[in-house]
Formats: structure tokens, C-alpha cells, sequence
């Protein structure tokens, strides 16, 4: 008997046996389950290969979709802010920043340039002297236009225009809005302007 029917002997002895037959069959099973298993991990995670977050500044939301494609990235716009410095429709910032290196598929959050500016409460102005006023203003994104002054006893802002209407506290403006102040000259009838100008003369000649 040669070696070829031994071996065909012995395996027809194995699989005749149902309870051999069945650890058989069993142990295929798993092998394939593991490598099936394994190869999509392995696709999923594209056996950790990483790629590089392009710089989507600048780019309209149609752009940025290709260009994330093209880096095999997502993109998505979550949030927009007014800028008047910069174009509208267009992406001002991007969360995970530029170069970060990133699975395949990861989404980029985008914040893009709002087509119509926010608006705003005006906060209250009354009482608050020119300085204060001001800075107020500029906190908020608001623009300072004309100021003028009229007699009164307090040197503090008397009334808050917009567009040559009286604003109310809360009344609501679009950021970078012209605000305009009509503030007391104080009991002496001199304008804060006029005395800080005194003040400086005085002080050149001291």
C-alpha cells in the first residue's frame, strides 16, 4: 500500500466519524469568521493609514466639498459669523485645524462668513459718560458715528441714535451698525472734547 491510499484511508476514517466531522466544520467556520472579521477592520480603519486636514480658509462651502474629497476627509458647516472683513459665504474657521493628521472619512466642522450680519441689543447707553460709551460700543461690534453735545448738567450720554431715531434699551441693531451719541456739556457748558482740550493746554503751559 502505497503512501497516497494510506492518507486516503486515514481521512476517510476522520470524516466518516460525525463527532470529527463536526469540530471539522466548526474549525472552518471560525477561521472564516476571523478572517472575514479581520479584513473589515482592516477597511474600516484602513489598517490605521492617517491623512492630512487641507486648509479649507478662505474656500466657499461647493470648494471645500471638493477639496475633501480630493483628502479623503468630510466636511460640514456648523456655525457662521458676521465679518465684515471678509467675504461672505466663505470658510473663516475649521475644527480639526489645517495639516492635523486624521482617519479616512473623519468630518471637519466649518464656520463660514454670515451672508447678513447678527444682530444685537443695544445695550444701555444713558448715564454713562463719553469713555464708557464708547468702549461699550466697541465691545459689542458697534460703530461710533457722530456725537454731539447739548446743555445739560451732567457731562453723560443723554440720548443713543440709530439712523437719526431715538434707541430704547434692547432695541435691536446688526453688528457694525453707526451709533450715534448725543451727550451733556455739564453745568460749566463745556463738552468733555472742549475740556479735555483745556486740560491739555493747561498742562503744556505747567
Amino acid at each position: 500500500m502505497n503512501m497516497k491510499e494510506k492518507n486516503n484511508i486515514i481521512f476517510k476514517k476522520i470524516t466518516s466519524n460525525k463527532y470529527v466531522r463536526h469540530i471539522f466544520f466548526a474549525f472552518i467556520s471560525v477561521i472564516v469568521f476571523l478572517w472575514i472579521l479581520l479584513f473589515s477592520l482592516d477597511y474600516y480603519t484602513r489598517h490605521g493609514e492617517t491623512y492630512t486636514v487641507p486648509d479649507f480658509n478662505g474656500l466657499d462651502a461647493e470648494k471645500a466639498e471638493v477639496l475633501a474629497s480630493e483628502n479623503h476627509v468630510k466636511c460640514l458647516v456648523v456655525d457662521s459669523v458676521f465679518d465684515i472683513r471678509k467675504p461672505k459665504g466663505t470658510i473663516i474657521l475649521q475644527d480639526p485645524l489645517p495639516s492635523t493628521l486624521v482617519k479616512h472619512g473623519r468630518t471637519v466642522y466649518l464656520t463660514v462668513v454670515a451672508s447678513m450680519p447678527e444682530q444685537i441689543n443695544v445695550p444701555n447707553l444713558i448715564d454713562l459718560t463719553q469713555r464708557q460709551a464708547v468702549s461699550l460700543l466697541e465691545m459689542y461690534g458697534l460703530k461710533i458715528g457722530n456725537i454731539s453735545y447739548v446743555p445739560d448738567v451732567g457731562r453723560t450720554v443723554l440720548k443713543v441714535l440709530y439712523k437719526n431715531r431715538t434707541l430704547a434699551e434692547g432695541a435691536k441693531v446688526k453688528i457694525g451698525s453707526t451709533i450715534d451719541l448725543v451727550i451733556g456739556k455739564g453745568s460749566d457748558n463745556v463738552s468733555p472734547e472742549e475740556n479735555e482740550t483745556d486740560n491739555s493746554q493747561t498742562t503744556e503751559k505747567e
